[in-house]
């Protein structure tokens, strides 16, 4: 089930992380200008940035989609 997108989700990732978003491009190979159009939702993010950020991060791709519960970050994390 569909609970968020990955534009809150990416938010939520990036502050309970305590990064920035520059921070986020530097370790995720993806580009910073990207990252701020997901947050902004410019524009959603392709399966390869999914990929990516999930790597870098730690997180599933599928909780970075926003599926599953919005359950604490320090759950996720």
């Amino acid at each position: 089930m569909k609970t968020s997108n990955s534009k809150e989700r990416i938010k939520i990732l990036v502050k309970a992380l305590g990064i920035t978003q520059k921070e986020l491009a530097i370790k995720s190979g993806v580009r910073e200008s990207s990252i701020s159009n997901y947050v902004k939702g410019i524009s959603k993010p392709g399966q390869k940035s999914i990929d990516r950020l999930s790597e870098a991060t730690g997180v599933s791709p599928s909780w970075l989609l926003g599926y599953g519960p919005d359950e604490p970050i320090e759950r996720i994390v």
